[in-house]
C-alpha cells in the first residue's frame, strides 16, 4: 500500500515514517506539511493512504480530506491528531476519514490503524470510539432533517417552518422527533445546545 503522510512537523513525520515502512507491504511515497502539498503528492505519487494531521497551516486536514475524497476518491483517509473532541471526530467522519488516531497513541494502535485501513475497515482509537459512533449518527441526519435543525435552531415554530418548507405541520413534527432522537436530546433547549456544540450549525 502506497503511503503519504501530512503533518507540519517533521519529527512527527519521520516517526510514522519509520512505523509503516516497518510493516510488510507498505511504503511511504511521499510526505507534505500543507494541504496544498498534499493534493499535489496525491495526484503524482498516486498513494491508497494518507494519515493527516488536523492542525495543518491553512487548510485545516479535516478540509483538507474532504478535498482529497473529492479529487480521488480512491485514497484512504486516517486522521492522526492531537484532538479528541465531539466537534473534530465529527467533522472528519463526515469529511470522509476511515481512521482516527490520537497522536498520543502508541505504536501499536498506530500500526493497528495502518492495518485496519488497508483491510478494508476502519479503526478509530479508544479515546474517541464513543465521539466517533456520535459523529456517524450526526452524518445520519438527512437534508431535509439538516434544514429544519436550522429553522429549529433559528427559533421558528413548526407551523412556521411547515409554510417555509410546503409540508404539514405533521411531517415537520416527524422530522423534529427524528432529529431529536437521533442527536440524544430531550428538549428543544438540549437540541440547540447540542446542534451547536457539535458544529451541525452555527448561531
Amino acid at each position: 500500500m502506497r503511503v503519504i503522510l501530512v503533518d507540519d512537523h517533521p519529527v512527527v513525520r519521520a516517526g510514522l515514517r519509520s512505523q509503516i515502512e516497518a510493516l510488510d507491504h507498505f511504503d511511504v511515497v511521499g510526505e507534505a506539511s500543507n494541504s496544498v502539498e498534499a493534493l499535489w503528492l496525491a495526484k503524482e505519487k498516486k498513494p491508497e493512504l494518507a494519515i493527516i494531521d488536523i492542525g495543518l497551516p491553512g487548510t485545516d486536514g479535516i478540509e483538507l480530506t474532504r478535498q482529497l475524497q473529492a479529487q480521488s476518491p480512491e485514497i484512504v483517509v486516517c486522521i492522526f491528531s492531537m484532538h479528541d473532541d465531539e466537534i473534530n471526530v465529527g467533522r472528519s467522519v463526515r469529511a470522509g476519514a476511515r481512521g482516527y488516531v490520537l497522536k498520543d497513541s502508541g505504536a501499536k494502535q498506530i500500526v493497528a490503524a495502518v492495518e485496519a485501513i488497508a483491510a478494508g475497515g476502519t479503526y478509530y482509537t479508544s479515546k474517541v470510539a464513543g465521539a466517533t459512533m456520535r459523529g456517524v449518527k450526526y452524518h445520519a441526519l438527512s437534508p431535509r432533517e439538516h434544514e429544519i435543525l436550522n429553522h429549529l435552531v433559528g427559533g421558528r415554530s413548526n407551523k412556521e417552518i411547515a409554510n417555509q418548507l410546503k409540508l404539514s405541520v405533521r411531517t415537520i413534527e416527524t422530522h423534529r422527533e427524528t432529529i431529536r432522537r437521533k442527536l440524544g436530546a430531550e428538549r428543544i433547549a438540549d437540541l440547540i445546545r447540542q446542534a451547536v456544540r457539535l458544529g451541525l450549525v452555527k448561531m
